[in-house]
């Protein structure tokens, strides 16, 4: 029986020291502007990459902080470019799905590839607009 509390005991010690893929800490970073789709549904797509071929590519970033608060900013589209910029809190939930918060409204993604990529979906201006977020570094906290 001691030898059976004894394990339990290491297992234990040895969990309490992993960080869920979920934590603040394990997904904190900066993912840059990849690639952005607005479907306007006309039954056509617009798509803007991040290639320096592009005569107005997409710019932009999620900063994600331990603290739960996050930072975007994207510009893509015409030369008038469209702009977004927001921040607020987030939070990830064990779907690796991500729910960002700001005064008023909502907007979400989810983090495939690893968690090295963030898609998010917004309504914008009657749009629906994908953007496709990669992690720059991995782990700058």
């Amino acid at each position: 029986m001691k030898r059976i509390a004894i394990i339990f005991l290491g297992l234990l010690l040895i969990t309490c020291g992993a960080e869920s893929p979920t934590s603040p800490q394990a997904v904190a970073g900066i993912y840059t502007l990849q690639a952005v789709t607005i479907d306007s549904g006309s039954g056509r797509a617009q798509v803007y990459l991040n290639h320096e071929a592009e005569e107005n590519p997409p710019t932009g970033f999620i900063e994600l902080n331990p603290d739960r608060t996050y930072r975007l900013y994207a510009s893509f589209g015409s030369p008038e470019q469209s702009i977004w910029e927001v921040n607020g809190k987030y939070a990830v939930n064990s779907k690796l799905e991500i729910t960002f918060s700001t005064s008023g409204r909502n907007f979400s993604g989810f983090f495939y590839n690893k968690q090295s990529r963030i898609a998010v979906t917004e309504s914008l201006s009657g749009a629906i607009v994908l953007l496709v977020f990669e992690r720059e570094t991995e782990n700058l906290f």
